[in-house]
């Protein structure tokens, strides 16, 4: 058998494929395309997502303890969030540039006329209450608010 030249190459191609039960035409190949968004857009994107979350602002701090704070003792702390949209809030204690654990903020058992509807408290547990040791307050959907250091009196 004598194959077409290529001037003749697709009326033959599609004469042997008809012969043999195959299309007249051969199917013309699909387009590729990536369907990737753009690496700027993406890094816009996420820039935005953080520039939504707002840190946490602290108003009022109360560490509510009768003789005082003293190193590797519970320490309890009554803070105000100025935010009324916080989600899971917490305290997170560092020292030594190392997060040493948080505590779940939960509504100040003695709610007295001082305290308003954004009082959170928690105790820090006495294994964290060291020299040089400070915290934040962290809640989903927000910044960590600027760390404060534990007023430690010895």
């Amino acid at each position: 058998m004598n194959w077409p030249t290529r001037r003749g190459a697709a009326p033959a191609l599609a004469l042997v494929l008809a012969a043999c039960g195959g299309d007249a035409v051969p199917p013309a190949a699909a387009p590729r395309a990536a369907v990737r968004p753009p690496v700027a857009a993406a890094v816009v994107t996420a820039e935005a997502a953080r520039a939504v979350r707002s840190p946490l602002s602290i108003g009022y701090v109360e560490y509510p303890a009768a003789d005082g704070l003293h190193a590797y003792a519970a320490v309890p702390v009554v803070l105000e969030l100025e935010q009324a949209d916080v989600k899971h809030p917490a305290l997170e204690v560092q020292a030594a540039g190392r997060t040493l654990g948080r505590v779940a903020l939960a509504r100040p058992a003695a709610t007295g006329a001082h305290y308003g509807s954004r009082h959170w408290s928690a105790t820090i547990p006495a294994a964290w209450a060291i020299r040089g040791a400070s915290w934040r307050a962290v809640a989903d959907g927000h910044e960590a608010s600027a760390p404060r250091a534990l007023p430690l009196a010895d």
